[in-house]
């Protein structure tokens, strides 16, 4: 005879601990994910994250200046917000066409302001930095840990290797259509800042933002958030200067600003 299981005392901890909060988590993802969401829903969704995850910017600021030789100086201003007991924050540059590989130099860190009467340290941990395929990631420790309810403001800046943007200086030729630079989304944000400056000599001659599934394949599109987001590409007078503002960026995704590089004497 089959016998049928119920939910017992032993069984429906496992529900309270893992289902139900791995349900809250799917749906706070998947609804600004599916549908184009009004900016309540999406504050709604950035706080609900912000305990899930333990951790979050309520502010993130992402500076891309391309060098002359092609490489580019990566500076991120950021201030991080603990719900949690947090030690350790990964970091990544995006770096299009990377030919670089082994270790990378450890970045340059600075704390600009800490809640607390602690007085903390972010370090690069070097011996986990590595290149991969499109980035280098870089673990930071936090030392000491922050605590629930407290907060850190840091810049942090990288540079990236030579030749994989064209520049005046640095025509290469390319295996994409656009130079472009994008950033993922890993950890709840309230506010999002991505801003390109080209080198003298280079403009943007057509610009554009696109926005991808950071963990599906490589051309699957967002384009719901791509008609959210069009129209909040500037784009100054001299087109050397590309910036993206975003509330409440969706998690999981990529967000990526392109263009035609044209130069001039």
């Amino acid at each position: 005879m089959a016998t049928v299981r119920f939910a017992t005392d032993s069984t429906l901890p496992l529900l309270f601990r893992f289902l139900i909060p791995g349900a809250i988590w799917i749906a706070a993802i998947a609804i600004p994910l599916v549908f184009m969401v009004p900016k309540g829903i999406r504050s709604w969704a950035h706080q609900l994250n912000l305990t899930l995850f333990g951790l979050g910017y309520s502010d993130l600021k992402v500076i891309c200046e391309v060098q002359d030789d092609g490489s580019a100086i990566v500076t991120r201003r950021a201030t991080l917000v603990a719900r949690s007991h947090v030690r350790e924050l990964p970091m990544h540059l995006r770096a299009p066409e990377s030919e670089a590989t082994g270790e990378a130099d450890p970045p340059s860190i600075k704390i600009t302001r800490s809640s607390g009467y602690k007085t903390r340290t972010l370090r690069a941990i070097p011996e986990k930095a590595v290149w991969t395929l499109t980035s280098r990631k870089t673990p930071i420790a936090i030392e000491p840990e922050l605590e629930p309810g407290e907060e850190i403001e840091f810049e942090m800046v990288e540079k990236g290797p030579p030749r994989v943007f064209r520049t005046r200086s640095c025509q290469k030729e390319s295996k994409t259509e656009h130079d472009y630079f994008f950033w993922d989304i890993v950890i709840p944000t309230a506010r999002f800042a991505m801003r390109v400056q080209l080198p003298e000599g280079t403009r943007a001659l057509r610009s554009s933002v696109s926005v991808y599934y950071s963990l599906g394949p490589p051309t699957q599109l967002n384009r719901n958030e791509m008609r959210e987001i069009e129209s909040r590409l500037e784009v100054n007078d001299n087109k050397d200067n590309l910036t993206l503002h975003i509330d409440h960026p969706l998690l999981a995704m990529a967000y990526k600003v392109e263009w035609d590089p044209v130069f001039y004497t």
